[in-house]
């Protein structure tokens, strides 16, 4: 049994919702747009997988000031989301809580995260803001090869010869954020490093 408590019902519906998603590559995308297309239609489909990382982890209580605070998804550096990010969450929820998006402009502001994607653009800090993040609950996501190894805990990535969107997930840096992911979840994961508790 899902440890989160997921219904198979409602895994069974994000499963079919991811496959869609992963076909739903640049490289299947329509030319008109050319290059431009392809990319708003690449982080598309990450805001989509963003959202569904968010409806399969669980955040300890603290974490958030209240029972009715928001579920903060931040996203540090240069931004390749566009308006996709906002259009993805508008009117969803996890668990109860209304997501909001912030695009943050200085390391102070990750306190105030809950998702925290790192973009490529940061590649030379992310020890730095790995560590600052690491002190808190925030779910690490990266979409450059060593962000694993530098301690992120999600590393999103499209696999080109396939034209898929996969991840692979940190467990060891998981764990001193407090953070517990479905089983659901981790058995779509293309590798997961160190064990669940």
């Amino acid at each position: 049994m899902d440890r989160l408590g997921a219904s198979r019902r409602g895994f069974g519906r994000w499963l079919a919702m991811m496959v869609v998603w992963l076909a739903w590559s640049p490289a299947g995308m329509p030319q008109r747009g050319g290059a431009e297309e392809s990319g708003r239609a690449e982080y598309t489909v990450k805001a989509a997988v963003l959202l569904n990382f968010a409806r399969f982890t669980e955040w300890p209580a603290k974490a958030f000031s209240s029972p009715v605070a928001p579920l903060v998804v931040g996203v540090l550096g240069r931004d390749s989301f566009g308006t996709e990010l906002e259009q993805v969450m508008a009117g969803q929820s996890v668990k109860n809580r209304r997501i909001e998006v912030r695009r943050l402009s200085s390391d102070p502001e990750l306190d105030q995260c809950h998702v925290l994607f790192v973009a490529a653009s940061e590649r030379r800090r992310y020890r730095e803001i790995l560590a600052r993040a690491g002190q808190q609950s925030i779910l690490t996501v990266g979409e450059t090869d060593d962000f694993s190894e530098a301690g992120g805990v999600l590393h999103l990535f499209v696999k080109r010869e396939s034209n898929t969107v996969k991840f692979n997930v940190n467990l060891d840096a998981a764990k001193p954020a407090q953070l517990k992911f479905s089983a659901s979840l981790l058995k779509l994961a293309d590798k997961v490093r160190g064990r669940h508790e």
